[in-house]
């Protein structure tokens, strides 16, 4: 089982949708995934989550939906990722969330990849990725950093201050970690309502970005 993470140095990076559509992908090729929601968001709930019903959300209860993507939130009281028994699976896609978190630590830990979502909106992007990955370093059991950078929500209309930041990032990280970007418009952001996946919607360009990150992830887990 590898287990991938995902980890943004604010919020609103698209972490989020990476971590439904990164499993839907993987499901989509025979995988056995389970996404593990250590950030407690609803929208993971909301999204994948069979029927309405009524049914609150249950800590610890390992849930599946039509997408055959399993997920479950752990317990805030209970952060030994241990204890879900979650190996029977080929990939957990751990949802860290912000490096503030209370589960951070041991979520890092528990990862063979670490991926940090950005937007590319701050001045300081670069300093507070370099921060988060100093941060990482000191959780991993190998001490190594971020494995991929993944620009998200990128715009079309920004891209001399998109280009800049690239180029910062290349500067301070190397290009070869430096993922494609995905883009950003209002379907990709109403996914979790309508409970779809990027698959769904009729846009080859979109469909593309999400299939060369899904192949990117598992060049990396390879």
């Amino acid at each position: 089982m590898r287990a991938v993470g995902l980890i943004s140095w604010e919020t609103g990076t698209g972490q989020n949708t990476v971590a439904v559509n990164l499993a839907i992908g993987l499901a989509r090729q025979g995988q056995r995934v389970l996404i593990i929601n250590l950030n407690h968001s609803m929208r993971i709930f909301e999204w994948l989550r069979k029927s309405s019903g009524g049914e609150g959300l249950s800590y610890n209860h390992i849930y599946s939906s039509s997408y055959e993507v399993d997920f479950v939130y752990p317990d805030a009281r209970d952060i030994e990722l241990e204890k879900l028994k979650y190996l029977e699976y080929d990939y957990a896609i751990i949802n860290i969330g912000g490096e503030e978190k209370d589960f951070c630590k041991q979520g890092i830990a528990r990862c063979d990849l670490i991926i940090a979502c950005t937007r590319l909106k701050s001045p300081d992007e670069c300093n507070n990725l370099l921060e988060l990955q100093s941060k990482v370093k000191k959780y991993r059991q190998d001490e190594r950093g971020l494995d991929l950078i993944l620009p998200m929500q990128i715009h079309s209309g920004e891209w001399e201050i998109n280009s800049q930041r690239l180029f910062e990032l290349m500067e301070a990280f190397g290009d070869e970690i430096i993922a494609d970007f995905l883009p950003h418009c209002e379907r990709i952001h109403d996914l979790f309502i309508t409970q779809q996946s990027v698959w769904q919607i009729p846009q080859p360009a979109i469909i593309d970005a999400f299939d060369r990150m899904l192949e990117r992830i598992k060049e990396l887990n390879s």
